[in-house]
Parts: C-alpha cells; structure tokens; sequence
C-alpha cells in the first residue's frame, strides 16, 4: 500500500514469457527492485525497476550461456542493467573452460580493469576453470573476461 492505494509487489510468471526474445522458466518470479519502490516507472529511467529471479533446474539463456539460479535487474522497459547466475553446464568463452555451477555475473562498473559489457566468472567450491596453455583458476578465484573472451587474470575477493 502507498498512499492508501494498493501497489503491484511481485508476481510468479507463467509459461510463454520472454526476455530479449529467449523464453523465462515458468514460475520466474518478478518483483518491484526496493530501489525504485514509490517512484513512478518513468521516473526511474535506466535505472533498475524490476528483479527477476528464476528457481528450479530449467535454464535461462543470458549472452549464450545457459543459467541457473539467476537474478536480474531490468529498467523499466525491462531491459537487462546486471545479472548474476550459475552455469548450467560446460562452458567454453575464449581460452577458458568454465565447470558447471560456476558463479557469473555482469561485471560492477566500480571493479579495477572492467568495461561495459564485462563478466566475473568464480568457480564454485571444490572445481577449477581450465585456461588453454595455462594455470587452472581454482575456485575462490575470479576471471575478468570480456564478451570477446579476451580473459584477465585470476582475481582473489572479486
């Protein structure tokens, strides 16, 4: 409730709803980003108004990588800001090798070295990503690898 009136909170999506043309597991759930509660869509502009979260074992296809667990935030025309998931399986980009359950998100703008467009990929517990003719990041460490599969060194704590 605001002002008396009541106000959209979150929802559970059905089946047949997309995102940047790939479809959203059923029972997606979408709620109202606590930044943007009480502001009015257009004031918001690009910045985040909504966060969709899937659960269960069906993948969701984010920049060609199947994802599981994932969280979103999306401006008010519901295009994607970030985003933060697991691998749902194997995954190559550029010289890494990357297990399943590895942790991947859309680099901070903040982070030292990353560019628009950036991913943080973190291997999980007790697995390490394979590097083509190099060291295995082992989990604990971070890969800075940009969409062209250009790949920075492993970072600790990123």
């Amino acid at each position: 409730m605001q002002g008396g009136q009541p106000r959209f909170a979150s929802c559970h999506l059905a089946i047949g709803n997309t995102l940047d043309q790939q479809p959203v597991p059923p029972g997606a759930g979408r709620q109202v980003d606590e930044a943007a509660r009480g502001t009015a869509p257009a004031a918001v502009g690009s910045t985040a108004r909504w966060l969709l979260r899937t659960e269960g074992s069906e993948a969701l296809t984010l920049r060609q990588m199947p994802l599981l667990k994932v969280d979103m935030h999306l401006d008010g025309q519901r295009r994607i800001l970030d985003f933060e998931g697991l691998l749902a399986r194997e995954t190559v980009l550029g010289a890494m090798t990357y297990p399943p359950g590895t942790r991947v998100l859309a680099a901070n703008p903040r982070l030292p070295g990353a560019q628009p467009g950036d991913l943080l990929f973190s291997p999980s517990r007790g697995r390490s990503a394979r590097r083509t003719g190099g060291e295995d990041v082992a989990a604990g460490l971070s890969v800075l690898q940009a969409p062209d599969g250009t790949a920075d060194g492993p970072r600790t704590g990123a």
